[in-house]
């Protein structure tokens, strides 16, 4: 509403401006600033002649000024009268005086304003419009800093008793004892009316007299204060003076017998907090209209005046009005002319001819029928509450929102499984007020966050005592809310089931405590009942492998089953094998060479170094599924180098990630076979045989497995070898190997042989 007002204030000005009546030339603007120096807050006054005396409206343009974003009551005068308002929009300030301006006025902004000057030294323009006169003038800012002090206080609330205050400065002339230094403090500083001998210490030498001229504090010094010397100034909470009660950032003056005006470095004084804020609410149930009536008391610097305002903050969940009606909120015996929200926060101005005076009662009513609506959960709340003079705000007595609620809770799930997607059952009893009615009455089931919850739920997934739901809702918050399709009595028991196909998964990870609320919209307070996830797993994997034998390439086949909570999607879900130590892993695998339950996957990474390949399905796996993956030979696996009965490799996936062994399969030496050739060499000349060569092999297999010998002679067909065998004419060569049961097969190994077609005689 305020800013409103600016916006048609100016724009009134800004017609007055163009509206093609002539303007006329204001005869005199005179603008000072007061410190005149770089970024450094200031008292600022314009001297304004005028003919437009029958204007109560005056627009300043202060380019490059740094401007407030409002201003605090009574920090802007216009002939040494509060300004009714003043409002900031830009670089222009909009002011409102309480009577129209006569002829010749002075509109004064206190520091306590906060109006800065300029970042940059320069001569500035400021401009100002009364009705059809404008006129400007000039004020130079220059490039020296005056503050050339430094103030601490404590504590710095607004109108409470200053414990100690430390004022440093450096003196630029020789200070006597007897000389005095003079401090200018914010208007509102109370002082005593005596002087307490040793409360005030210049240097370490305690002043001899300090004496108060409005809000000037003169010390009289005790001992002589030399130039140029950090000299420390230091009030303790003996001498009784307090803060200013209105907060603001203000600074200091100090003068000396010496030397002229300095100024301190800018300090805030802080708002107080009211005391003792209390709250009733009726009537206290979920989601009910309720009259709330707030009580607490100002504190020393909290007195309120018709422009001051109340801001009271709401819990969360709390509902109100599109509009709020001004004429029924109460503060006191009166009604405030303004409420305003801006979302959990109230601001109600005080009721024309109301005050309260420092440390005064408080009372502010919100009647039921204004429409401000309980949250709908049952709990403790509390209201926060500050006032534009005690701005801290404060939290009030705590209030309870209760209702009846369902008891005799049971959950069932029909696994508890980690990201399974699961059937839920909740049973209870209605309260002696729970009478849910057909088609209207609700149950709200709340699901913990870590559970999985569709988006929305078809109403046929959904039973109550074994109707199909009459419709299902599902809110942001995992909260589930059931319109009933039966009427339900007090005193009833109610069973709710969602199927399993619902889409309600339980968390991904295991030993993790449910909780699952149920409330209804006659027992409106929630109750709880848990269980605990179990770890879901697939099942030992079985492995059988192409060959067996140590350091040979083998394929992989690799069976296993899924979990409950073992959903894998198609082209995201992953399956890992980790193969045992000595097991050499390629770096890459190629999809070609792989298959999931068939089908060639999304994509398959290796790492030689973890021994694992991480496999991407190509097809959905569902929970509770077989799943087979075969690892061509071509992969390149290469069994480890030690024999074994007992290796192992582990299966995990992205859904079920405990890695689960599998059963024990063996890695055997290799079968070995010896040949013996009769004659043991060529008995002709140049090693050519003259008797035509016998081979006989013998074999054997450390793994104890049986052994079948092969042999080829020159490119023909692998034969399984039954007796000795005689070597043909011709270039021989003869190639012959071992191959168990579990066609484990040695390297093959080769004679050759020169036999005449003709033998010599």
């Amino acid at each position: 509403m305020k800013r409103l007002l600016s916006l048609l204030l100016v724009l009134a000005l800004v017609l007055g401006a163009f509206g093609g009546v002539p303007r006329a030339q204001a005869a005199t603007i005179t603008v000072t600033a007061t410190p005149s120096t770089v970024n450094t807050p200031t008292a600022l006054s314009v001297a304004v002649y005028t003919t437009a005396t029958s204007q109560s409206y005056l627009l300043l343009t202060l380019p490059s000024f740094q401007l407030p974003s409002g201003f605090l009551a009574g920090t802007v005068t216009v002939n040494g009268t509060a300004a009714t308002a003043a409002y900031v929009a830009g670089n222009q300030i909009t002011v409102v005086a309480s009577t129209p301006f006569s002829s010749y006025s002075t509109i004064v902004f206190s520091i306590a304003a906060g109006i800065k000057t300029p970042l940059s030294p320069n001569t500035y323009t400021v401009s100002c419009t009364v009705g059809s006169d404008s006129g400007s003038g000039s004020v130079l800012i220059s490039g020296s800093s005056a503050s050339s002090f430094t103030v601490q206080f404590y504590p710095t609330t607004a109108g409470t008793l200053l414990q100690y205050g430390y004022i440093v400065f450096s003196p630029t002339a020789n200070l006597a004892a007897s000389n005095t230094i003079t401090l200018g403090f914010p208007t509102g500083t109370t002082f005593p009316t005596t002087f307490t001998a040793g409360s005030i210490t210049v240097g370490s030498t305690p002043v001899t007299l300090a004496y108060v001229s409005g809000t000037q504090l003169t010390l009289i010094l005790g001992a002589a204060v030399t130039a140029g010397v950090s000299t420390t100034i230091a009030i303790s909470s003996s001498y009784g003076m307090s803060n200013t009660n209105v907060a603001g950032t203000y600074q200091l003056q100090l003068a000396t017998s010496a030397e002229t005006v300095k100024y301190s470095n800018s300090f805030q004084i802080g708002g107080g907090s009211v005391t003792s804020p209390t709250v009733q609410v009726s009537p206290a149930a979920p989601s009910a209209p309720a009259l709330y009536t707030v009580f607490f008391y100002t504190s020393a610097s909290g007195a309120l005046s018709g422009s001051d305002t109340i801001s009271i903050q709401f819990p969360s969940g709390t509902t109100f009005p599109s509009n709020l009606n001004t004429g029924v909120v109460q503060v006191n015996s009166g009604i405030s002319p303004y409420v305003g929200r801006s979302g959990y926060t109230v601001t109600i101005s005080m009721p024309y001819g109301i005050t309260v005076a420092v440390g005064g009662w408080v009372q502010v009513t919100f009647p039921a029928s204004l429409g401000i609506t309980n949250s709908p959960v049952v709990g403790t709340y509390t209201l926060t509450i500050n006032t534009s003079k005690d701005t801290i705000p404060v939290q009030s007595s705590q209030y309870q929102i209760s209702g009846t609620s369902v008891f005799g809770l049971s959950l069932t799930v029909d696994t508890k499984a980690q990201s399974a997607q699961v059937q839920v059952q909740v049973s209870f009893q209605t309260s002696a007020t729970g009478t849910l009615q057909q088609n209207s009455g609700t149950i709200s089931v709340d699901f913990p966050s870590n559970m999985t919850i569709p988006l929305s739920m078809n109403r046929n997934l959904v039973t109550v005592n074994g109707i199909q739901a009459h419709s299902v809702s599902v809110l942001s918050n995992n909260v589930v809310t059931i319109v009933t399709p039966v009427a339900i009595a007090a005193y009833s028991s109610v069973a709710v089931v969602f199927s399993s196909s619902a889409g309600i998964y339980n968390p991904s990870t295991s030993g993790v405590t449910v909780t699952i609320s149920v409330s209804t919209s006659a027992d409106v307070a929630p109750v709880s009942a848990s269980y605990i996830t179990t770890t879901s797993q697939v099942s030992q994997p079985q492995v059988m492998l192409t060959t067996s034998g140590v350091g040979k390439p083998s394929g992989y086949t690799v069976t296993f089953q899924t979990g409950m909570g073992g959903l894998l999607s198609a082209g995201s879900g992953r399956i890992y094998l980790v193969f045992p130590a000595g097991t050499t892993v390629p770096t890459t695998i190629a999809g070609q060479y792989v298959r999931v339950n068939g089908s060639i996957p999304s994509s398959v990474s290796a790492s030689s170094t973890n021994r694992r390949v991480e496999i991407t399905t190509p097809v959905a796996v569902l929970a509770s599924s077989q799943v087979t993956v075969v690892i061509d030979v071509a992969a390149n696996i290469v069994n480890p180098p030690t024999p074994a009965v007992s290796y192992t490799l582990a299966a995990y996936t992205s859904a079920e990630q405990t890695l689960v062994n599998s059963a024990p399969y063996s890695i055997a030496s290799l079968p070995t076979s010896t040949a013996v050739t009769i004659p043991a060499a060529g008995d002709g000349l140049n090693g050519y045989y003259r008797t035509r060569p016998v081979v006989s092999i013998t074999a054997s297999s450390p793994s104890g497995y049986p052994v079948s010998i092969y042999y080829r002679i020159n490119t023909g067909a692998d034969t399984l070898y039954g007796g000795p065998v005689q070597i043909p004419d011709g270039m021989v060569t003869f190639n012959y190997y071992a191959k168990d049961s579990q066609n484990n097969q040695e390297q093959a190994r080769q004679l050759t042989f020169k036999v005449p077609h003709h033998r010599a005689h």
